[in-house]
């Protein structure tokens, strides 16, 4: 059983990723990682974990763009 910070982190992770999604679409990866790229430069790493994780989120909702790779038969 999870504890109650580990649901809410979850609960607030797909929040924000579905967020993300609902306001830019197939940008919403974009935005995420300039957020998480922002909070480096800011010197906030514990801002830019976060907003890694949501990164990655935003990921599982829209894709990343990258179709399967296959092999080529000749």
């Amino acid at each position: 059983m999870q504890d109650d910070i580990c649901i809410v982190a979850d609960h607030s992770i797909s929040w924000a990723a579905r967020l993300l999604v609902d306001q830019h679409g197939d940008q919403a990866p974009l935005m995420a990682a300039k957020c998480a790229r922002d909070m480096v430069d800011a010197g906030r790493m514990d801002l830019a974990c976060a907003w890694e994780v949501v990164y990655q989120a935003v990921l599982g909702i829209v894709g990343d763009g990258i179709g399967p790779v296959s092999a080529t038969l000749h």
